[in-house]
């Protein structure tokens, strides 16, 4: 079992166990991953690279003993499959020192980067980044390895505060932040944040309206649409209760963009980014339908009770 680099340096008559080495890289995306000159592929030649400075500089200084590669997984958690092995194999006593280019690749959390440093330490393992040129042999090295992770936190913290405040004023201007858009539009590929009328999804909007006025039941429209629509596209490939409610009640289909406001809460709405599907007074006359089917349900002190299956598994003889 390979020594730790401390206990090498305390080796008397010149002595040398070389360390053993490994090599952590991660990327966050799928896309990233990907790429074919990603941040990987550098990773691994930044590392290469150092591995084989520190030997020209000190002969054998270390040998190569693995690469832990996670792709496409955030570094806010620690519960990736390549990070898991490598704990294992510091445990095991396999390698006893461990390089990473930066320290975001290894941890983004402070906490878990502090218990990871106090793990390594334990089993007698060091850790060395490249770009902050730290390594943990040292206590000095140490005290700044621990004030650089709560500025990277921290950093890490406004870059997601930015990013909701960005995503906040984008949507006060009416516009579509990403995500899932919505059955009935498409984006559009020159306006970012627009949404463009798609001809036959919104044809499908309008009869869910439609059928909706008739039936006055959202499991007998949902029935109707899908004996309709069920398979005709991708979108479409499976028409839920779930699915018709949300259509039913997202005032995005008359043209009206509802803001999360500042607190759970606060509600906001202003003028959407894209034509309406549905008008407002057919819209207004669903949900005078929809509250007078929940005062019913309500009336006489019977409660209709939400369960965490409602709406996705229903009875085969009564529905």
């Amino acid at each position: 079992m390979p020594g730790s680099s401390r206990r090498r340096r305390a080796e008397p008559c010149g002595r040398f166990t070389p360390p053993e080495t490994c090599r952590l890289t991660r990327v966050s995306t799928e896309r990233q991953a990907k790429v074919e000159e990603d941040s990987l592929k550098n990773q691994e030649q930044m590392l290469r690279a150092e591995l084989a400075r520190r030997n020209n500089l000190e002969a054998k200084w270390g040998s190569f003993v693995a690469s832990y590669v996670d792709e496409g997984v955030s570094g806010k958690t620690t519960n990736r499959p390549a990070f898991r092995r490598l704990m294992q194999d510091i445990e095991l006593g396999r390698i006893d020192t461990v390089m990473f280019t930066e320290l975001s690749r290894l941890s983004r959390s402070l906490k878990d980067f502090l218990s990871i440093f106090e793990f390594a330490q334990t089993h007698g393992a060091d850790l060395i980044c490249l770009k902050t040129e730290i390594d943990t042999t040292s206590p000095y090295q140490e005290l700044v390895t621990k004030i650089l992770m709560v500025f990277a936190e921290f950093e890490r913290e406004m870059t997601s505060r930015r990013t909701s405040q960005n995503a906040y004023e984008r949507a006060k201007r009416g516009l579509a932040n990403g995500g899932k858009v919505l059955l009935g539009y498409r984006r559009d590929p020159s306006h970012k944040g627009h949404l463009l009328i798609d001809k036959e999804e919104s044809a499908v909007v309008r009869d869910i309206y439609r059928t909706y006025l008739r039936e006055k039941s959202v499991r007998r429209t949902t029935e109707r649409i899908s004996a309709r629509y069920e398979g005709s596209s991708e979108r479409l490939k499976r028409i839920t209760d779930s699915k018709v409610h949300t259509v039913l009640t997202n005032k995005a289909y008359i043209g009206v963009r509802s803001i999360n406001g500042r607190s759970k809460t606060e509600r906001e709405e202003v003028s959407a980014a894209w034509e309406p599907i549905i008008e407002t007074q057919l819209f207004e006359q669903v949900q005078t339908i929809m509250a007078e089917n929940n005062e019913r349900a309500h009336r006489g002190g019977t409660r209709r009770r939400s369960y965490l299956l409602s709406g996705v598994l229903r009875c085969g003889k009564c529905g």
